[in-house]
């Protein structure tokens, strides 16, 4: 059976903002939208990629706007700890109100509001103490995008498509923070502070109107097939259609729903799965953002003397190689399975990471340098890439926002220790060389927990 879209207002607002969106033509004002099912994939992408922009625009200047209110490294990674703290904090809450509710648009939305809030507090700052507070509403509404984008995704699609589906959200993320911190640092040096803040008011407004478009009503993927395409029919075969679709929705709704089990917050938290997929996004969130405050402060150090531009550049060799790698993860554990992606993404990061100290002990060299941090991502990317797909194995649909804000308050734990634990106190006191064997050290520690991990068999 195909699934049909409304021609009413909101359906045709979701199909012109689809098509400007994907750059498509389109071909007439009288087909059917676009399935919601793709729509879906364009709100997550859209969400993620703003909440990650702006989160990721400041990182080559916010070092220096640090300095200029008195402060140093540490305070450098405190102020992207706070971010964590928002996220860490509002992550469950979140998942728990969107389950109840059986709604993920208006926590999203709710979300949205508190990225519009940081972007004004960061251009207003005038000291670091409303940074920290622009980070934290920054943290509450990255809290609302990944937990609900990923519930959104795992409602919207089938159990052997979900790692592929995931994978949207890593690539979003990875393209986001690929073009973040060069554009911060290019406008940073071009426009002075604010072009940075402007930019990212512009493409809040524009992720306001794809999440006030967003359907609530996901399919059902055990009787539903999904069309991926555009319909060609005439109203009145739509409108036969649709009322046949939406009353077998609503019937399997609620047989699925007396079926399925619904687990507390307190309950779920405590299951053998979460607490080991959670320290592994710990170890995860750890590693990836342990770099962040620090990598800007050692690249500007005499050795490298690159300005807020160029390091902007650089990151880039970390978040560029996740777009390819994130879709492929996703296909591999669609096809394989957890273990077969987590375990060699592990073992690289093992393998890899120790040789960012080349960075320090070696001569000045860009292209090592390049070539050092591509391989530390692709690691990074592996090990991340089958963990989100996986958990929502783990529970009934009815659990997805809970399972996920839980998913979001480990790696706001991980982003916590990352920055600070991992980077800029180690970092300061001991330098760039002992700050990577900690690091590396940490995944040392976290890896035997790949093995102990058992999937729910009752799900």
């Amino acid at each position: 059976m195909r699934q049909f879209s409304k021609i009413q207002p909101n359906g045709f607002a979701r199909y012109l903002f689809f098509k400007i969106l994907c750059a498509g033509k389109v071909w007439s004002f009288y087909v059917q939208c676009p399935s919601l099912i793709n729509f879906s994939k364009v709100v997550v992408f859209l969400a993620v990629f703003v909440d990650v922009l702006c989160y990721s625009i400041i990182i080559p200047f916010i070092p220096f706007k640090v300095e200029q209110f008195g402060g140093d490294a540490k305070d450098t990674g405190l102020l992207l700890a706070f971010f964590a703290l928002g996220a860490m904090v509002t992550s469950p809450l979140f998942g728990l109100w969107s389950d109840r509710m059986r709604s993920r648009k208006i926590p999203m939305l709710v979300g949205l509001a508190g990225l519009f809030l940081s972007t004004l507090f960061f251009a207003l700052a005038t000291s670091w103490w409303m940074l920290s507070v622009a980070r934290v509403l920054q943290g509450v509404s990255g809290a609302a995008t990944w937990t609900l984008g990923l519930s959104l995704l795992a409602d919207w699609f089938p159990p052997e498509e979900i790692g592929r589906a995931m994978s949207i959200a890593l690539s979003s993320y990875s393209v986001s923070q690929a073009l973040g911190p060069p554009l911060g640092g290019i406008l940073y040096q071009n426009t002075g502070y604010y072009g940075s803040f402007i930019l990212c008011g512009v493409l809040v407004i524009l992720d306001l109107i794809g999440r006030c478009l967003i359907s609530d009503k996901p399919p059902n993927h055990h009787n539903v097939q999904k069309d991926m395409g555009v319909s060609h029919v005439t109203d009145n075969e739509a409108s036969v259609e649709l009322e046949k679709l939406d009353n077998t929705l609503v019937v399997e709704e609620v047989e699925s729903r007396k079926q399925e089990k619904e687990l507390s917050l307190l309950s779920l938290s405590t299951k053998s799965y979460t607490l080991i997929i959670g320290a592994l996004t710990i170890c995860f969130g750890s590693v990836m953002t342990s770099v962040e405050p620090t990598l800007p402060l050692f690249l500007a150090e005499p050795k490298y003397n690159m300005n807020s531009q160029t390091i902007g550049f650089v990151f880039i060799a970390i978040v560029l190689p996740t777009i390819v790698m994130g879709p492929v993860g996703g296909m591999i554990y669609d096809k394989y399975g957890f273990l077969k992606v987590t375990i060699p993404g592990i073992v690289m990061m093992i393998l890899f990471t120790p040789l960012l100290i080349l960075l320090d002990t070696q001569p000045e060299s860009v292209p090592m340098l390049v070539v050092l941090l591509v391989l530390f991502s692709v690691g990074l990317t592996l090990f991340g890439a089958s963990m989100i797909p996986e958990l929502s194995k783990c529970v009934e649909q009815v659990s997805f926002g809970k399972i996920y804000g839980l998913y979001s308050m480990y790696f706001s734990i991980g982003t916590i220790v990352g920055p600070t634990l991992l980077g800029s106190i180690p970092y300061q006191f001991l330098g760039w060389k002992w700050q990577i064997v900690i690091a590396t050290g940490f995944t040392l520690i976290c890896s035997p927990l790949i093995f102990l991990y058992k999937r729910p068999q009752n799900v």
